[in-house]
């Protein structure tokens, strides 16, 4: 199996708390596999994984074809089953959003914000929701395509949050069948910062900046606590 394909292996394992590594595994139920990113873009982020077959309210099931990313999903089943499996990924998200806010809290003494949502280009096979805390501060986050694939400012547009995704599919605005050229140059915008929109040269410039704020918010979010 690819490097493309590799999430697949977690969606088709059919015991994922006991075969999944525990460095990888987070948490489960029975429609979803949730793991850790092995190579996380932020202080922590997971990845949301359909199990598959999947299972529909209908008694039907949908196949990993069926799954195999974001805009075939939306593109190839009806609107009643998209949002299905939307509302069943919304569900999903607020037990990991738990589990990583508990981990903040044990680790780090404070909570901050988590973001969820999907890469409108994936790099990699097999439907996955990217949940994240919202500081992009990771080893793992090398170079510009990173950064602005990530970023959670909806300005931006490569990251496209559950809600928004949600919306489109429930209006029928079908923006995810643009065709791939038009996400592509936006991973080679500017290095912009979600919190302020100052532009920086390099990442690591970007990433002080980016430590520096998380660390504003600590502050405040401590004093708030006194």
């Amino acid at each position: 199996m690819s490097w493309s394909t590799a999430l697949l292996t977690h969606a088709l394992c059919k015991s994922p708390s006991t075969l999944l590594p525990p460095e990888v595994y987070l948490t489960s139920s029975p429609s979803f596999t949730v793991v850790n990113d092995l190579f996380p873009k932020s202080s922590y982020h997971a990845l949301v994984l359909p199990r598959l077959p999947f299972p529909l309210k209908d008694g039907t099931t949908l196949q990993a074809d069926d799954l195999s990313n974001l805009q075939t999903f939306v593109k190839k089943q009806r609107k009643e089953v998209v949002l299905e499996v939307l509302e069943a990924f919304e569900e999903m998200v607020q037990e990991v959003e738990g589990i990583i806010k508990g981990k903040m809290r044990k680790e780090k003494g404070w909570e901050w914000e988590v973001v969820w949502g999907f890469h409108a280009v994936p790099s990699m096979q097999h439907l996955h929701l990217h949940v994240y805390s919202k500081d992009l501060i990771s080893p793992s986050l090398k170079n510009k395509k990173h950064y602005n694939s990530f970023n959670p400012d909806p300005e931006v547009g490569f990251f496209l949050p559950l809600e928004t995704v949600k919306g489109w599919v429930e209006g029928e605005f079908m923006k995810l069948a643009l065709p791939e050229s038009q996400y592509e140059p936006i991973l080679k915008q500017p290095l912009r910062s979600f919190y302020t929109g100052e532009e920086f040269k390099t990442i690591p410039k970007l990433k002080i900046h980016l430590e520096e704020e998380l660390k504003k918010l600590e502050r405040k979010s401590k004093k708030g606590q006194a």
